[in-house]
């Protein structure tokens, strides 16, 4: 079989042979970037649903400073906007995660090593952060018990 490079371009097409493991690594380089992007987009995803939430909740705070909102009807619209705002953010985050392990094993070429320094960093990071654990456990309310943000 032959393995090679090539440039196709509007005037001309052009062809280096490369060997049989050239070709290997770098079929495995494209995909270590491939996984590697798909991690960067998923974190870029849940930062931007970070600050939907956040934007979101400055607008509920400056409508109510403004409209001194009384009824149950003026809370409904902001209850539900922050309550899926919170769900989105949950789930960006759980994906985010999931694929970190998933994609760090591949990139790693299924290395043991990799898969556990990974879930030690995750575990110190639960450890130390009592938000990362309040996410959590509010997930799981989230998603077995009821909405994060309720009428009293």
């Amino acid at each position: 079989m032959r393995y090679v490079l090539t440039r196709v371009s509007i005037d001309n097409k052009i062809e280096i042979d490369i060997t049989r493991d050239d070709f290997e690594q770098i079929r495995s380089a494209s995909n270590v970037l491939a996984n590697a992007l798909t991690i960067e987009e998923h974190y870029e995803i849940l930062i931007s649903i970070y600050l939907d939430l956040e934007r979101e909740l400055l607008n509920i705070s400056i409508e109510t400073l403004i409209k001194m909102p009384t009824g149950y009807n003026d809370f409904f619209e902001p209850r539900l906007e922050c309550n899926k705002r919170i769900i989105n953010l949950l789930t960006a985050s759980r994906l985010y995660l999931y694929t970190l392990d998933t994609l760090a094993k591949e990139i790693s070429n299924y290395d043991p090593d990799i898969n556990c320094k990974v879930k030690k960093l995750k575990s110190r990071e639960y450890d130390e952060n009592f938000e990362y654990r309040f996410m959590e456990a509010l997930r799981n309310h989230v998603q077995h018990r009821g909405l994060a943000v309720h009428s009293m």
